[in-house]
């Protein structure tokens, strides 16, 4: 799942990682922001899952203390000043097989 704002970098990163790790992608973007029916917020309220989210950090920060998303996974992707914002990636609780760090592709 990630940010309307990501959703072109991943459409380009996805077949070359495809093909690398034999893995398959199914891409959900919507808004960081907000509690709309396509919103990032508003789809995990709802019950939506992601095994991988690409956020703000405001953004993160919420799954974060709602305990959605493994703290110790945060990475930060990109910074952009002025103003000064920030894209995090990091990895769902919802499926214990995809805890960071439990898959061999997550220590690579």
């Amino acid at each position: 799942m990630t940010s309307r704002a990501f959703r072109a970098a991943f459409l380009q990163l996805v077949p070359e990682f495809e093909r690398a790790t034999q893995n398959r992608i199914v891409m959900i973007s919507g808004a960081s922001l907000g509690n709309g029916p396509t919103t990032i917020p508003g789809r995990w309220a709802r019950g939506e899952l992601a095994d991988v989210v690409t956020l703000t950090d405001d953004a993160l920060a919420e799954l974060l203390k709602r305990g959605k998303v493994v703290p110790d996974s945060r990475v930060q992707l990109v910074r952009l000043a002025p103003p000064p914002l920030a894209w995090y990636l990091a990895i769902s609780h919802h499926h214990p097989r995809h805890r960071y760090g439990t898959h061999p592709h997550h220590r690579r």
